[in-house]
């Protein structure tokens, strides 16, 4: 499963494109990142470092082998979290308690692939708003947000009304990542479920090998004290009511996924200030203070 970072992505152009957000000194994190389908993560990292020569670069969401490969050009790593794979050639659905939960989400809509246009980009961001989360500060640079024509979206419907959704995109030809997950705040229970479930039935026909639900941060335990990963992890798992990334964990652990760590992957040393930059360049800060003013009954916008 040698592939891509989580937070690059497949298409059909011809060039890598990617979004360097400058941070504090020489540091740039590389956000963003679009590779096409010709070209291997070795040439895409290769191209990054020769047309940035002079920078500090800091690529999220590596994977074991990103990681190895970018150890022996000087890199470090922090183990941020772990990715939840489905192995779409053994992965069956057979918890009697999920499949009781798809059945009921069923009987609430159909699912639909939504074809790319601006006016479903649009939508899309419309139905952002009808989330349980849709009102508060959105995290940005960890994962697209906007629907792009190299993208795939699904929605479960009833009538012309979106309930649930899920946008994906392309590790490579058969390996698929998720890039959002967004449930209407009145939804029943199970339609996120069900819908789930089939995207997973049509990836299958369409002989993908396997799906990434998508990572959650913050659920490493095994860092050696006060390490670095360490530091990031149980910070992390402070800010729970800010970020439940336990719920998440939990939300993708009913489908039974493979549990791969990630990691973030930086060039020379990274000072507290540039950590709080990527606090702040991810929104995260403003998703801190929006939920802590809330607990204090203070009406904050975004």
């Amino acid at each position: 499963m040698y592939t891509i970072p989580f937070n690059f992505c497949r298409y059909s152009g011809d060039e890598i494109v990617y979004n360097p957000i400058p941070l504090q000194g020489k540091r740039k994190w590389i956000c963003a990142t679009r590779v096409p389908y010709g070209k291997t993560v070795e040439e895409t990292f290769k191209q990054i470092f020769s047309q940035l020569p002079n920078s500090d670069l800091l690529f999220d969401g590596c994977t074991d082998e990103n990681k190895e490969f970018l150890k022996a050009y000087g890199y470090n790593a922090i183990t941020f979290g772990k990715e939840a794979i489905i192995d779409l050639a053994k992965n069956e659905f057979q918890k009697k308690s999920l499949k009781e939960l798809i059945k009921r989400g069923k009987r609430h809509g159909s699912v639909e692939e939504i074809k790319y246009s601006e006016n479903n980009e649009k939508k899309l961001q419309e139905f952002f708003i009808q989330t349980s989360h849709g009102r508060e500060p959105r995290l940005e640079n960890l994962f697209a947000t906007v629907f792009k024509p190299y993208h795939r979206l699904f929605v479960l419907k009833k009538d012309e009304n979106w309930i649930s959704a899920i946008m994906l995109s392309f590790k490579h030809e058969k390996f698929m990542q998720t890039e959002l997950i967004l449930r209407n705040s009145k939804a029943p229970v199970g339609v996120m479920e069900a819908l789930i479930n089939e995207i997973l039935i049509q990836l299958k026909k369409e002989g993908f090998e396997y799906w990434s639900l998508g990572a959650v941060p913050f659920i490493d335990y095994n860092s050696k004290f006060l390490s670095l990963s360490w530091f990031f992890n149980s910070i992390g798992r402070k800010i729970k009511f800010a970020y439940n990334y336990k719920g998440l964990f939990n939300f993708k652990n009913k489908f039974n996924p493979i549990w791969q760590p990630y990691y973030l992957c930086y060039k020379n040393r990274l000072n507290p200030i540039q950590i709080f930059q990527l606090s702040q360049k991810s929104n995260l800060n403003k998703l801190i203070v929006h939920n802590i003013l809330t607990k204090l009954g203070f009406n904050y916008g975004k």
